[in-house]
């Protein structure tokens, strides 16, 4: 005799494996409470709090994405926003989730297969669930998303919300067959070409209209008004994302295994800039890096980089710079070790256009 069931459910499908995260829809997070970070959205600069995800700013295709969203939530089907990459895809389409279906359990298939058992999972629960994929083309294919699973979404009214690079868009949108493409490619690309032209992407662009920058304007948060005065020609979730990740890239590029000179390089950079410096900078004007502006390590420009390309054909040569400011290195005879001499001598200013020491 049948009883009330508590607790968690699993799901299973005949003859499949259920990844772990997709077999409980109740442990899906509700779309109100989503992380945005979790959901895709980049990092920016973190505020006093270290809260590291601005104030949203109001776009201008909101109205047309939130109602899209609303319609496919009602009838099933896939809202798709398209635009080059940090254009604010993901960020919009987040905030109209939270926004439209804030008791919807959300649901992000890694992939194709996880898409095919993520449907057969959310045919079998009462619980409303939508669908998220950001960077649908990972999931497009016979494999994964294909006209056949859009028409299943569509009959069980299930909401898809998706994001995808104008690049990707126009590589699937092309024509079905590409000469000198393998089979397995070429399924993927017919089978994602013809999901496509049964939808009517929502365009966002990266670069804010006048609109979406007085809205900006309006905004209470340092990096927002930082972004407003500074972004240039780019866009400014173009800014704001940017920064942060090739500040992180910069600061890897001092580790263990990374670019030392190559930092070094950026530091000086970085210098000119702040001196009121504005590109191109000659040659000449550039110093030995000793930059204020990073926190390297120690003997960041000198330390030995076995990984860098030799000058002249001398492996020995790439254990040192040329931009760097310290004393040459002497290897003591009758040892593999590298020494600084006990009394450093500055080095002396060498002419443009003369080669680095050694390499003649």
């Amino acid at each position: 005799m049948a009883g009330t069931i508590t607790g968690p459910v699993t799901f299973t499908t005949a003859g499949k494996r259920v990844p772990a995260y997709l077999q409980d829809p109740l442990r899906w997070p509700l779309a109100g409470g989503w992380d945005a970070l979790a959901a895709g959205t980049h990092r920016s600069r973190p505020d006093n709090s270290g809260n590291a995800v601005p104030p949203y700013v109001p776009r201008d295709q909101d109205a047309v994405i939130r109602a899209r969203l609303t319609r496919a939530a009602d009838e099933g089907g896939l809202v798709l926003v398209v635009g080059e990459s940090t254009a604010g895809k993901t960020r919009a389409c987040f905030e109209a989730l939270r926004a439209q279906l804030p008791e919807h359990r959300v649901v992000a298939p890694v992939g194709g297969p996880d898409l095919l058992t993520a449907v057969e999972v959310i045919d079998r629960t009462t619980a409303r669930c939508v669908v998220w994929l950001d960077d649908l083309e990972s999931c497009l294919g016979p494999d994964g998303l294909g006209s056949a699973l859009l028409a299943e979404l569509i009959r069980l009214r299930i909401p898809v919300l998706a994001t995808m690079r104008h690049q990707q868009f126009e590589i699937f949108a092309a024509p079905e067959t590409t000469p000198g493409a393998s089979t397995e490619h070429a399924r993927t690309a017919i089978a994602g070409a013809r999901v496509l032209r049964q939808l009517d992407p929502v365009q966002l662009d990266r670069v804010w209209s006048a609109d979406e920058l007085e809205r900006a304007g309006e905004a209470e948060d340092d990096r927002i008004a930082d972004a407003l005065t500074h972004h240039g020609t780019y866009g400014i979730a173009e800014y704001l994302a940017a920064g942060p990740a090739l500040l992180q890239e910069w600061h890897r590029a001092n580790s263990p295994g990374g670019h030392p000179r190559a930092a070094a390089l950026i530091a000086a950079a970085v210098d000119l800039a702040r001196t009121g410096l504005r590109p191109p900078t000659h040659t000449t004007s550039s110093r030995p890096p000793t930059s204020p502006t990073s926190p390297p390590p120690a003997d960041r420009s000198c330390a030995p980089n076995h990984s860098a390309r030799p000058w002249n054909g001398r492996p020995d040569a790439a254990t040192a710079s040329p931009a760097c400011s310290c004393p040459p290195r002497t290897r003591t005879p009758g040892t593999s070790s590298t020494t600084s001499p006990t009394t450093p001598t500055p080095p002396s200013p060498t002419p443009p256009g003369t080669p680095p020491s050694g390499t003649q």
